[in-house]
Order: C-alpha cells, then sequence, then structure tokens
C-alpha cells in the first residue's frame, strides 16, 4: 500500500499590476495576474508518475522539504478597443525538469453590436470550455489545491489548438437573476494523442498542468517495453501533437443564471485516426463526451 502524508502551503499572490494614470492619459490596456505555490511535501511510497514509474502521485521521497510548485503569469493586453491578446506562462519544477513554457496562448475578438446578442472569436491555443471548477486566472481551482481528477486529465491532455465562435443572449430577469445562452464552436488541430496517458496511466490528483513542450512520461506498462506488441510508442506521450491532419471540433451549450445557476453540455471529438502514427506517437480515437 502507498502511503503518503503531505503538508502543502500554496501561497498564491495575484495582482494587477495598472500603472498610474496620468493626466490626460488612457488606463493601462495590459494587465498581468501570477502566482506563486510554495510546498512542504512529506511522501512515502513509489517514486512519482513524472519519474516514468507506476507511482499515483505528483510528488515522491526526492521532492520532500520546502519547495517551488509553480508559479504562472496570466497576462492580457487590450490591442484595439475589440481585440484582445492573452498569454499563459508557468515554471514548474518536479521531476520532469524547471522549465518555462506556455499553457495558453490567443486571441479574443469581441465586436461591438448594438443588441442584446453578443459575439466572440477566439484563435490560438487555449482550453476547451469543458471545467466548472478552474476558473482562476492560471487556469487553476479557487476551491481546493488540487482539482478533481477529471480536470486534473484535462490539465493533463487537452488543449484546443484553433479557432471557437461563440455566440451569446441575455434575456430578461426572471426567477432571481438574468438568463444568459450561449452557444460555442470550435475546430482544432492538435490532441490526436488525447486518451493515451488516461489509457497507459489512468487518473491522478495534482494541480500540473502539461504546458506545450512537454513529454509526458508513462509508466514501465509491459504492452509498450521492446519487443512487445505496442513496443513503436515512445515511453512518453506528447498530448498536443498531429498525426494524422484532421480537424476536430467540440460544440457546446450553456444556460446561465446570474452567478447562480449554470448549465454545460459539450460534445467534442479530436477525430483522430486510431491507425495514424508520427514520431512514435499513436493516435487514440477520441474521447467523446
Amino acid at each position: 500500500m502507498c502511503v503518503r502524508n503531505q503538508i502543502q502551503s500554496a501561497l498564491v499572490l495575484v495582482a494587477l499590476l495598472t500603472p498610474m494614470a496620468h493626466a490626460n492619459s488612457e488606463p493601462s490596456r495590459t494587465a498581468m495576474q501570477w502566482g506563486v505555490d510554495i510546498k512542504f511535501t512529506d511522501a512515502s511510497g513509489h517514486p512519482s508518475w513524472t519519474n516514468g514509474s507506476a507511482g499515483k502521485l505528483l510528488f515522491d521521497t526526492d521532492n520532500d522539504g520546502l519547495s517551488l510548485g509553480y508559479s504562472f503569469a496570466d497576462i492580457s493586453t487590450r490591442l484595439t478597443d475589440t481585440l484582445d491578446a492573452h498569454i499563459v506562462a508557468e515554471l514548474i519544477d518536479d521531476d520532469m525538469g524547471a522549465v518555462v513554457d506556455l499553457t495558453e496562448a490567443y486571441l479574443e475578438w469581441r465586436p461591438l453590436t448594438q443588441s442584446a446578442t453578443r459575439y466572440r472569436v477566439k484563435l490560438g491555443a487555449f482550453y476547451p470550455r469543458i471545467s466548472l471548477e478552474n476558473t482562476d486566472p492560471g487556469w487553476r481551482s479557487p476551491y481546493s489545491i488540487n482539482p478533481s481528477a477529471i480536470n486534473t486529465w484535462v490539465g493533463e491532455e487537452l488543449r484546443t489548438v484553433g479557432a471557437e465562435a461563440s455566440v451569446s443572449r441575455r434575456a430578461l430577469a426572471l426567477l432571481g437573476g438574468a438568463h444568459t445562452f450561449s452557444l460555442q464552436a470550435a475546430v482544432f488541430y492538435g490532441n490526436d494523442p488525447a486518451g493515451g496517458l488516461l489509457s497507459w496511466k489512468g487518473w491522478s490528483v495534482h494541480n500540473r498542468q502539461t504546458r506545450f513542450g512537454d513529454e509526458v512520461p508513462l509508466p514501465p506498462v509491459p504492452l509498450i517495453q521492446p519487443g512487445n506488441w505496442w513496443d513503436g510508442q515512445d515511453p512518453f506521450i506528447t498530448p498536443l501533437l498531429e498525426i494524422d491532419n484532421r480537424s476536430g471540433y467540440y460544440l457546446n451549450g450553456e444556460w446561465r443564471i446570474g452567478n447562480r445557476f449554470l448549465l454545460r453540455a459539450m460534445h467534442y471529438n479530436n477525430r483522430a485516426d486510431p491507425e495514424g502514427y508520427k514520431n512514435r506517437q499513436f493516435g487514440w480515437r477520441y474521447p467523446e463526451f
């Protein structure tokens, strides 16, 4: 049995940087929110899965003591009155190395309208509209240090690299709040190996997000060892790789009542070719939900 005793204190420092406005000058068009997680770990059991082991924990005895869990900068810049640029950069120091890389980078266009209908277009790399939990800057959860298992998996394997179009309309205030209905549709490339990490490693609970340059290690599953049936697979997954040059898509619908109620339904399909193979990575027939 694996036993883990861990005390982790998170020091999250969020700052909105707005330079002082001078007379007759416009407010700042750039805002940065940033956070730092400092952890104290006392772990026992199998080595961490980030070492390519069969362990289920993010930390092991190599991480004992006080250390940096992660730090991030969430930056938004208004390019024009209707166009924003948004990037999220992270530094994670773990067994996979201490590297600064991006987790999101996209442009967002919101045209001005005279009606109650609103439109938005996002272009770049961003999370699909799945999580109801990770709503803080840097795609972090305000409710706990680690998100749920399904949101952990989203952070490990899913990312939209493409375009999303959204239309929403606000209705009259009824039942204690304003009703907003919205629809989103996205087309994206990459994410063909999505589902592979979950299949080989299984569920985990941690707050690590895969960055664009990451090669996420796999446990020593016999099937992928040299000489076995699936030995064409590298001992890691590259979740954001495009293998078959076929676009994926998702469709999403939402109903919101103020800040009290949100109902969301999504269909996500990466349209991966299950016989696709590139750079020793396989396409996984889509995780569909």
